[in-house]
């Protein structure tokens, strides 16, 4: 089982960084300056929780959306930037870190997932199905973490089966939460209109 994650977690990662690599668009001062205030953000609201997790994981004010805006707004190379570095600045304040894999997974690859909502920058819908895809794409990479965090403390249990429940508790409700706020028509219209502001 360990190999097999190992090998999904290098995959993941050697397609997000093919997706860096042969972009050719680079990031304007003000496409930067908007992703920094986004990480910034994020960081925040990270920390503004509405239930805690007592083994790691939280139910936070939106976190998550304002994560994947990036890639909806800037495109995935710049989504996947902003939330690495949104996933180092999480690291550096407040790592807990028990396996070298499950730091990774955690604190970068599950992050990095939420940029991959640029895929859908320029559909009809785009923002609902990014967030909804980096949100289960970070639960299945955190669930991943979780199996290894989970057998590391305890054999007596079906640490798969428990880790897809207890990371499905946190991350389901917060995405469910976050569809709620940019499904109000005032938010999602505020959205659309910095979007269309950025193409200027």
């Amino acid at each position: 089982m360990k190999t097999f994650i190992i090998c999904i977690s290098v995959l993941l990662l050697i397609i997000l960084i093919s997706f860096l690599k042969f972009s050719d668009k680079k990031l304007s001062t003000k496409e930067m300056s908007y992703c920094a205030i986004c990480v910034a953000l994020a960081f925040i609201l990270s920390n503004i929780t509405l239930f805690r997790m007592p083994q790691g994981g939280s139910i936070t004010l939106c976190s998550m959306l304002v994560l994947s805006l990036i890639g909806y707004l800037f495109g995935i190379k710049a989504g996947i930037i902003g939330s690495l570095a949104f996933g180092l600045l999480n690291f550096i304040m407040d790592a807990y870190v028990i396996n070298p894999i499950q730091g990774f997974l955690d604190y970068f690859l599950a992050y990095m997932c939420l940029g991959l909502s640029g895929i859908f920058k320029d559909k009809k819908f785009g923002l609902y199905y990014g967030f909804i895809l980096g949100c289960v794409l970070r639960f299945l990479v955190s669930t991943l973490s979780g199996y290894i965090f989970f057998s590391t403390l305890s054999t007596t249990i079906d640490n798969l089966k428990f880790s897809v429940v207890y990371n499905a508790t946190y991350i389901s409700v917060e995405m469910i939460l976050s569809l709620i706020v940019i499904s109000i028509p005032q938010v999602y219209k505020s959205i659309e209109r910095i979007k269309k502001s950025l193409l200027k």
